[in-house]
């Protein structure tokens, strides 16, 4: 099989004590994005939590940069350059912006800076907000944030999950915008979305996933919003 940054064989994963992921095979490359489409309760989030280390994986494996994951917990997996933006952004309300991004830095604190000073670069409109505590923020300003902090180390590979869920429009448009950079900044991506547009339009690779198990994948000029639309709503029956 053909190695990429990242390569899943045969996984099936548990969440709890119920099989949610069955058979999954993927490659994603250096710089490439795959979108995971599906409907509530397909495995978008299991597969993301499987990947990152935080569901378990029963049968398969998990490959990074050639190097199998299988005995690498979560925070492991972070250190080797696997960042995560979990559903629902899980910030510490408590903290300040600033405070946010300096906690989830592994470096000095002369590197430290200038990589905040890099994020506040690409979001200005978290800069204005530098001391402002995560609580206080509007929606898609937590959004930018949990991007942010699962992007200041400067990870090869990136997880969002649902980072879309709950935004407005106008915000929905900023957030891809930003992901956009990341990637163009060298990333490997792959989301789970269930809102097909304007998420279609980041994808290098798109895959459909029904009740744990890939029943598309491919190429995103292969496939247009609304055969992905039929497929989410026929596997979801």
């Amino acid at each position: 099989m053909k190695r990429g940054i990242l390569t899943i064989s045969d996984l099936s994963g548990l969440c709890g004590r119920e099989k949610t992921i069955k058979n999954i095979n993927i490659i994603l490359n250096k710089r490439e994005s795959l979108v995971i489409f599906g409907a509530n309760g397909a495995g978008k989030t299991t597969l993301i939590r499987t990947i990152m280390g935080l569901e378990k994986t029963l049968t398969g494996t998990i490959q990074f940069n050639g190097q199998d994951l299988h005995n690498h917990k979560a925070r492991q997996r972070a250190h080797l350059g696997i960042g995560f933006c979990p559903e629902g952004r899980r910030l510490f309300p408590g903290l300040t912006v600033w405070e946010t991004l300096a906690v989830s830095f592994n470096g000095t604190k002369k590197m430290r800076k200038q990589r905040i000073d890099e994020m506040f670069e690409l979001l200005p409109a978290l800069k204005i907000k530098i001391n402002e505590r995560a609580w206080s923020l509007s929606g898609g300003q937590q959004q930018m944030l949990a991007i942010a902090r699962a992007t200041i180390n400067k990870p090869q590979l990136i997880l969002l999950d649902e980072p879309t869920l709950g935004l407005s429009p106008i915000m929905i448009d900023q957030v891809m915008e930003i992901i956009g950079s990341i990637k163009n900044d060298g990333a490997a991506i792959i989301m789970a979305e269930q809102s097909i547009e304007p998420s279609l339009s980041m994808a290098d690779v798109v895959v459909v996933l029904s009740r744990g198990e890939i029943i598309y994948k491919g190429a995103r000029q292969d496939i247009d919003h609304n055969q992905i639309a039929s497929m989410v709503m026929t596997g979801n029956r």
